[in-house]
């Protein structure tokens, strides 16, 4: 009983030390302006490894701030899915 009780507070201090340093970082932003292809992971069966296959779907992120997600139907034109800003 000893051991589950100075696991569990282990356990519990870890925790609360991590927390704590994760809410004093730095956040950085992530650089992802430009053009994103959505992509599909197929597979034949649940217990099959699947392959990951591109799709006709894209999301721009421009510079100034914009985001554009369209579709491109083939064989005709693209449709523009979704629009706004971003900070």
């Amino acid at each position: 009983m000893k051991k589950l009780y100075f696991f569990t507070m282990l356990a519990a201090m870890l925790f609360a030390v991590t927390n704590v340093m994760a809410q004093k970082a730095n956040f950085k932003p992530a650089n992802l302006k430009g053009i994103w292809q959505l992509c599909h992971y197929v597979s034949e069966s649940p217990d099959a490894p699947g392959v990951l296959k591109p799709s006709n779907t894209f999301k721009v992120l421009s510079d100034d701030g914009r985001i554009v997600n369209f579709t491109i139907r083939p064989g005709a034109d693209a449709i523009i899915t979704g629009y706004g800003s971003y900070e």
